[in-house]
């Protein structure tokens, strides 16, 4: 829908294709048609930039891509960028309950979800509910000042998600730095304890999307009463890959040097990730995907 809407406003042509995507056809398609707006999801980028055929003259008419649908990696990002010879990348952070919410284009801040949209206030908030300035990581608190109906037929969580002075209650943790770009940190739920210590599984899985033979990745923590969530994660690399489970935990180690971040669970090769139909990775469905097949693999005795 918002391709479509996108369109229309640029006065585009729309091409409409029967075919699943795949970089190769993508490619096919941008030079046929000489191509200069892209929408376009994560993982979509990800294979992308893996292709053996991509190169700047096949991307040469492109001057827009919209990455929409969740959170792309920020080496993926400036990949994609030297890749655009005029083209210019925009990203941003909505929601469907209030719209959205903040918006960057290109690669100066690839980290940030960029600044907040007109007619939108932002506020973060600790856990006591006071406000925080900018470096400081909380809760981010949106309101739009329209009127929402709420979920269909579920009333208690519609208040949960929008109090009675209308702000959005996101559950993402962000926080404002001083050019007041919005950063995304993680979801409130997923924050993880190691040893006392609190990381995001998100960090982790940019380092690990470094590599060049990694598609996606998802880290997740298993839970023991001794060191609370150690890190592990699930990750998709190019067929034929020769990267190893060490070749992954060495690099995050040398990386990310703190303990509470290292994947003492160590890594688990998936085919794909789970995923919304929206395109955002199911984390505890990963997880025991991961899990599922290290079972497998033990009982065939692997």
């Amino acid at each position: 829908m918002f391709n479509m809407l996108f369109s229309c406003c640029h006065g585009s042509t729309r091409i409409i294709t029967d075919r699943a995507y795949t970089p190769e056809y993508m490619l096919q398609l941008v030079e046929k048609y000489k191509v200069t707006l892209l929408t376009v999801v994560p993982q979509q980028v990800a294979l992308l930039l893996k292709a053996p055929t991509l190169s700047k003259q096949r991307l040469a008419s492109i001057r827009f891509v919209s990455v929409g649908g969740g959170s792309c990696y920020v080496a993926n990002l400036l990949k994609l960028q030297d890749f655009l010879i005029t083209g210019q990348i925009s990203y941003g952070y909505a929601l469907t309950e209030c719209g959205g919410v903040a918006a960057n284009m290109g690669v100066s801040k690839p980290s940030a979800v960029g600044r907040i949209v007109p007619g939108v206030r932002v506020k973060i908030l600790d856990d006591a509910g006071r406000s925080l300035g900018h470096g400081e990581t909380g809760e981010i608190l949106v309101h739009n000042g329209k009127l929402w109906n709420g979920y269909y037929a579920n009333p208690n969580e519609s208040k949960r998600m929008q109090d009675y002075q209308g702000w959005f209650h996101t559950g993402d943790m962000g926080y404002f730095d001083d050019e007041n770009y919005l950063h995304i940190v993680e979801r409130k739920g997923d924050l993880l304890r190691f040893h006392g210590a609190q990381y995001c599984p998100h960090e982790l899985e940019q380092v690990i999307a470094e590599l060049p033979d990694v598609i996606e990745a998802c880290v997740f923590g298993l839970w023991n009463e001794v060191d609370g969530d150690p890190a592990a994660a699930a990750v998709v690399k190019i067929p034929g890959s020769r990267l190893t489970e060490m070749d992954i935990v060495e690099y995050v180690a040398k990386r990310l040097v703190v303990q509470h971040k290292q994947l003492h669970c160590g890594v688990f090769f998936l085919t794909e990730l789970p995923k919304t139909g929206s395109g955002k990775v199911l984390r505890q469905q990963a997880r025991d995907q991961a899990l599922g097949k290290k079972w497998a693999d033990y009982g065939n005795g692997h």
